[in-house]
């Protein structure tokens, strides 16, 4: 406990906001490190590490912090310090709880009286009437000139609107040390292994592309002949409606007459070539033979008869 501070006890409800050592260290903190690191002390202190980003939570770190200073301000003790702090957040709570201004005047004129003493000395949570006054003044001018303005923070809820983003980090990629890195000659036949591969991964792409560019195109042509054939079918077996149909008609049957003469000449032409093939180079003509023994087989019959 501080010197100036015989009586503080521990378990003192006086103490239940903030400690004589955490005051003190608040005391220290300002006059030493400034505003900035007193304020991360104090939100610590209080239980309140979301006033970096929550409205609320950073009001109640600056307004205990106003407290706080004032009381360092008028050369108050501990004792008297955590007094002043107390009666000054139990107001704030009020408020929060939805206590009117008239409600919270009050509060604050019964909270002096009982905080007043003719004579209080170093061991006293007291205060002097011109402590008092001063106390009175200071709330009046600050936290009760805007109470509205509290009471709009504290119980009006807020829209909040939030975002979050995903960052890609690349890692540090830690060098090898020296007994671990490549001869210059692995490195060389490294590189020419990547290029290898590299070429040879581009000419199967190449090659598969080309596979299917090729299937692509056999797809279209025989879509196209069965789409001809659909067409030609059609043609044959549908039944005129008009004279235009009706010449489309015979020109399909036509083209079908000719097409299957063509096709009986082009078979007779491809058998005696293959037969004059077969009987230049010694092959034995098996219809030929099959013809003349049947011919035989037929006459042999007949003599029997």
């Amino acid at each position: 406990m501080a010197e100036d501070d015989p009586v503080a006890q521990e378990g003192d409800p006086l103490w239940d906001r903030l400690s004589a050592e955490q005051i003190l260290e608040y005391r220290r903190i300002s006059s030493e490190e400034g505003d900035h690191a007193s304020g991360s002390f104090l939100s610590e202190a209080l239980s309140l590490s979301e006033s970096n980003t929550d409205a609320r939570a950073a009001a109640k770190v600056d307004y205990a912090s106003f407290a706080l200073d004032f009381a360092g301000a008028q050369k108050l003790s501990t004792l008297q310090t955590a007094a002043v702090f107390n009666m000054a957040m139990e107001l704030l709570e009020g408020c929060i709880g939805g206590a009117s201004l008239q409600d919270t005047q009050i509060a604050l004129k019964n909270a002096s009286v009982q905080l007043l003493t003719l004579r209080p000395g170093r061991s006293s949570s007291k205060l002097s009437p011109e402590q008092v006054a001063r106390l009175g003044m200071f709330l009046a001018s600050s936290f009760l000139r805007h109470y509205k303005l509290y009471s709009f923070l504290f119980q009006q809820e807020q829209d909040v609107e939030q975002h979050t983003q995903d960052l890609l980090l690349e890692n540090i990629a830690i060098p090898k040390t020296l007994n671990d890195a490549l001869s210059e000659t692995d490195w060389l036949n490294s590189i020419e292994e990547r290029k290898a591969r590299k070429e040879a991964d581009g000419k199967a792409a190449a090659e598969a592309e080309e596979e299917a560019a090729a299937e692509a195109e056999r797809q279209r042509l025989q879509k196209e002949k069965e789409d001809a054939e659909a067409r030609r079918q059609w043609e044959l077996t549908m039944k005129p409606s008009n004279l235009e149909e009706a010449i489309q008609q015979m020109v399909a049957f036509k083209l079908e007459e000719e097409k299957a003469v063509m096709e009986g000449e082009y078979k007779a032409r491809e058998k005696a070539m293959v037969k004059e093939m077969n009987r230049m180079q010694g092959i034995p003509d098996l219809e030929e033979e099959e013809v003349a023994a049947a011919a035989a087989a037929e006459k042999k019959g007949g003599k029997k008869k």
